[in-house]
């Protein structure tokens, strides 16, 4: 939130401004505002799209359908006549949670500084040619121009105040990774490495090799996990490095040698194959080296499940948007629900509630990939972020989900097993810089699949939202 004394300040700054503009004047901004505000909002998105690493944020059709409407409305409520000092505090807090919203996106300071002065540059050009003497255009400049300055100063102020917050939390995100679980996690990846250099030898002693059928090591756990958990956890450190390097090595060596199968070129498939196998030996000794590293901290979970709570979800997602936006592999977020879990508190107690819910957190874990995120979202719901997925391949991931928690016997009480299941709402990313977006539609469809009958996942579609049970 932003301290007292600088809302304070602010409002003190804001009335300032109204008070030392005449009616006639504030007036006139205002209509010029309504009558120009798409072509003065252009100007803002045009200059944001100039920019290389904003281009496809801020796209015409994005813009046109999303965006413009809530720039102008913001322009509009800036500069409403007639204003009262009730509706100056309103004003007030609307610029702060414009501040929190792009705290949220992620929006680069310096990109939405140079679009404030193409906005500016528009709206005095028109005032400009409004105004009856060149005083009064002048006059009325300097009350926009103050009004818009003002209105980016709470703004850019809740913005670093969030940013900074984010960023501590990712400090914290770092030291709470380095678990005994992560510990476990990277031998787990070893073996996972080891088992697909076996499948892959198993492949070039069949008759043929069809290159394009080959798996990648890239897109297996540890591939993921190098890319979506290791680098959050150890950035810009040579294992990482390294590791990645191996990876992308290992998968080119693997596609040469299956060229020189079935030809002639005995010698030079051994060599490709033989690279490789030092390749896998040198990156499941970094793995070990990283494992003897891992620290047994705590904390920053949730103390029942040991998952990740909400504190952290943001700065993964933040993460994961820009992730997606480099490499155009889309992530989806899955939320789960366990269906009739009050029930189950009432019959057995809230013991044996508890009981179900770290089982329930096991069971994810064990079934996700490495490189997912699982976090304990509130209650009994659940949340998993899901990299590198296509709108099948996280059809895949939902029934599996599904029927992996279904056939589980959950202990409660007593030694006999009982049976659950839980709906499931999915949501793929759909590149926009608001990741907020995408855990409303994962949640909106997940609210559907309850009211369809429960025990089923449903993928959030703005035309069709698909239903499995």
């Amino acid at each position: 939130m932003v301290a007292s004394q600088t809302v304070s300040g602010t409002m003190v700054e804001v009335q300032r401004l109204i008070s030392s503009a005449n009616e006639p004047l504030r007036l006139e901004v205002f209509q010029v505002v309504g009558r120009f505000g798409k072509e003065i909002v252009q100007a803002f998105y045009n200059q944001l799209r100039s920019i290389e690493d904003l281009k496809s944020f801020f796209a015409q059709d994005v813009v046109e359908d999303r965006l413009s409407w809530v720039m102008r409305l913001w322009l509009t409520e800036l500069f409403f006549f007639p204003r009262d000092s009730d509706d100056v505090e309103a004003l007030l807090q609307r610029q702060v949670e414009v501040g929190k919203r792009h705290a949220f996106m992620n929006v680069p300071l310096a990109g939405m500084q140079t679009a404030v002065a193409a906005l500016k540059r528009a709206l005095f050009a028109r005032l400009i040619e409004t105004g009856t003497t060149p005083t009064q255009a002048t006059e009325s400049i300097l009350y926009a121009n103050g009004m818009i300055d003002w209105a980016v100063g709470v703004i850019n102020g809740v913005f670093v105040h969030d940013m900074l917050d984010d960023a501590r939390d990712q400090q914290t995100l770092k030291f709470q990774m380095f678990t005994v679980d992560m510990a476990l996690q990277t031998e787990s990846l070893r073996s996972s490495l080891f088992d697909w250099h076996r499948h892959i030898l198993q492949m070039f002693h069949e008759e043929t090799v069809v290159v394009e059928c080959l798996p990648t090591l890239r897109r297996t756990n540890l591939g993921l996990w190098i890319l979506h958990k290791g680098d959050l956890l150890l950035p810009d450190t040579m294992e990482i490095r390294q590791l990645k390097t191996l990876v992308e090595q290992i998968d080119i060596h693997v596609q040469i040698a299956a060229r020189y199968h079935g030809n002639a070129s005995v010698l030079k498939l051994r060599r490709e194959l033989s690279v490789t196998d030092q390749y896998v030996s040198t990156a499941a000794g970094i793995l070990g080296s990283i494992s003897d590293h891992m620290l047994a901290l705590q904390g920053g979970r949730d103390s029942l499940t040991k998952l990740f709570n909400r504190r952290f979800l943001r700065t993964i997602l933040h993460r994961e948007v820009q992730l997606s936006n480099s490499s155009g592999d889309r992530f989806a977020v899955i939320i789960l629900d366990i269906d009739h879990f009050k029930t189950i508190n009432d019959r057995f107690g809230h013991t044996a509630g508890d009981a179900v819910l770290r089982q329930f957190a096991e069971l994810l874990l064990a079934t996700v990939r490495a490189g997912d995120f699982v976090f304990r979202y509130g209650g009994e719901e659940f949340l998993i972020i899901v990299a590198c997925v296509t709108e099948q391949s996280v059809a895949v991931v939902a029934e599996k989900l599904r029927l992996a928690i279904s056939r589980h016997r959950f202990k409660l009480m007593d030694e006999s097993g009982h049976n659950i299941t839980a709906s499931l709402g999915v949501a793929i990313h759909d590149g926009h810089l608001d990741f907020s977006r995408v855990i409303d539609q994962a949640d909106s469809v997940l609210l559907e699949a309850k009211k369809a009958g429960r025990n089923r996942w449903m993928i959030y579609d703005p035309a069709v939202k698909s239903d499995h049970s």
